[in-house]
């Protein structure tokens, strides 16, 4: 309906010693478990436009489980009965070894919130190690060559032609 509110997301601020003690306590009111589903939840990862990435355990085996509203993550029709395409499609359809494996699409409808649950690849985001200062030639060109495979995947429709292209 229309009308249907939604629980906030919490964004995550800049990580820094001041907010870092505040960011669980916004998890928490979410989940005061400190659980989504199966899943113990261990620090923030970062936060963006349409949701909030935590990582997470489940039995000593590491994920990574981005929040989103509701609405996002479920399906969905157009007016002609189509059905719309979303995230989770997406990443269920994809089967890459460059690309984290689509592991769980978890519901929490108190929360009106669902969790999109993919394997986690620890290491330093492209902004830790920008911090360090500018990437070299070298660097840059490593960089792009490590993501044209995977990305030539992902956009490829003959990889995933129930999907269409990717964009």
């Amino acid at each position: 309906p229309q009308n249907q509110t939604f629980v906030p997301i919490p964004s995550i601020p800049e990580p820094n010693p001041e907010t870092q003690a505040a960011l669980p306590t916004a998890i928490l009111s979410l989940f005061p478990s400190g659980q989504i589903g199966d899943y113990v939840i261990v620090q923030p990862l970062g936060s963006g436009h349409d949701g909030l990435s935590l990582e997470v355990d489940r039995l000593g085996q590491r994920y990574a489980a981005k929040l989103i509203e509701h609405r996002l993550a479920l399906a969905q029709y157009t007016p002609d009965g189509k059905r719309k395409i979303h995230e989770a499609d997406i990443l269920r359809a994809l089967n890459h070894p460059q690309l984290p494996k689509f592991e769980a699409l978890l519901d929490f409808p108190d929360q009106r919130l669902s969790a999109l649950v993919r394997g986690y690849v620890p290491g330093e985001s492209l902004e830790e190690r920008l911090q360090q200062g500018t990437l070299s030639e070298d660097e840059m060109f490593a960089l792009v060559e490590s993501l044209t495979d995977p990305l030539e995947h992902a956009h490829d429709p003959q990889q995933h032609p129930q999907m269409g292209v990717i964009v």
